[in-house]
């Protein structure tokens, strides 16, 4: 949001307060009411007068209430107290605060946001917002259509948008108001529709921008795939095991993924020499082989004939110790399966 608008909203404090909450919650979101969680955390962005997080809490849920107009987040902390309510002074689309706090949420909400939001700043905010969602966490965003006669700033949105991103991150999506609903302010010109977006829990774990590169890679099977497929379930399935992470990587130690490869084979009969190679593949994982591994490459590791490589190789792809990636004949190459 610009500094101007955070102006304005700060100064208009007491009567855009007062506006907000001559509607009831359950009136402004009656379309997307069925995805409230019955309990968890819940990151309310632009919570403006506290209607929403005061309604979220009184559920029982945990709210940080994110507001970045000091007035209105005054006012609020006075009109709405609850113990329930952690307000946070912070903005989007970096939201450094609200990540520092190192907890993901059941439920994130904008309501009456995404309009302020310039369309540079669009995939960022998506992205950290999609970031910070637990595996069937929800992501709801308010669409404001109509002109605005004020003196605040607001772009075009569109529901086209963000289905647009929610495959780019992998996130499914819902259009909870197929038609434009009336303002329930009163305001002719304004009608509103909600997207509900959710982080799947599919059983593997995935961070939002990994999980992207999965979901869009069109390539039946591909060493990449078969990569980054081993280190989802691995990087947030097991937090504690992260060294670090950025919006474009995240950090591992090698000898948690070998052992996580171990874990997953522990009760698999192998020969000495199968042993030898996925000992080989795991020590190097993503590097050495970087295209997976061939017959003749199992030949040298393991000093074994051609035929005896070719058997062993389609036996641990049997056990599932390791994956056939595609082609055939001589170039067929295999990757370690820790799924």
């Amino acid at each position: 949001m610009s500094d101007s608008n955070i102006t304005y909203y700060s100064k208009q404090a007491e009567s855009l307060s007062a506006q907000y909450d001559n509607v009831s919650f359950t009136d402004v979101h009656s379309d997307w009411l069925s995805h409230l969680p019955n309990k968890g955390r819940v990151l309310d962005v632009g919570a403006g007068s506290g209607r929403d997080a005061a309604y979220l809490a009184n559920k029982g849920l945990s709210v940080v209430a994110v507001e970045p107009a000091e007035g209105m987040r005054s006012l609020a902390r006075i009109t709405k107290p609850h113990p329930n309510i952690h307000w946070l002074d912070d903005t989007l689309p970096e939201l450094k605060k609200v990540f520092a706090l190192q907890i993901k949420f059941d439920l994130i909400l904008l309501s009456a946001v995404w309009m302020h939001i310039a369309p540079s700043s669009r995939e960022k905010t998506f992205r950290n917002l999609s970031a910070l969602l637990k595996p069937n966490g929800k992501l709801v965003i308010s669409l404001r259509h109509g002109e605005c006669h004020d003196e605040r700033v607001m772009y075009d949105v569109s529901v086209s948008e963000h289905a647009q991103l929610a495959s780019k991150f992998g996130l499914s999506y819902e259009l909870a108001t197929a038609k434009a609903e009336t303002d329930k302010l009163g305001r002719k010109e304004v009608s509103w529709q909600t997207v509900v977006l959710t982080l799947p829990d599919d059983g593997t774990g995935a961070f939002p921008l990994i999980r992207n590169i999965v979901v869009n890679d069109n390539k039946s099977s591909t060493y990449k795939l078969a990569l980054l497929r081993s280190l989802l379930r691995i990087a947030e399935g097991h937090p504690g095991a992260v060294m670090s992470q950025s919006d474009d990587c995240v950090e591992l130690p090698l000898g948690f993924i070998k052992e996580t490869g171990w874990q997953q084979h522990s009760q698999t009969v192998l020969s000495e020499r199968q042993v030898k190679v996925l000992n080989r593949l795991l020590d190097s994982f993503g590097e050495e082989f970087e295209l997976g591994i061939n017959a003749r490459k199992y030949q040298g590791i393991a000093d074994v004939s051609k035929a005896t490589a070719t058997r062993d190789l389609a036996d641990l792809v049997a056990k599932q110790c390791l994956v056939q990636l595609a082609g055939g004949g001589r170039s067929t190459r295999y990757v370690i399966n820790i799924v």
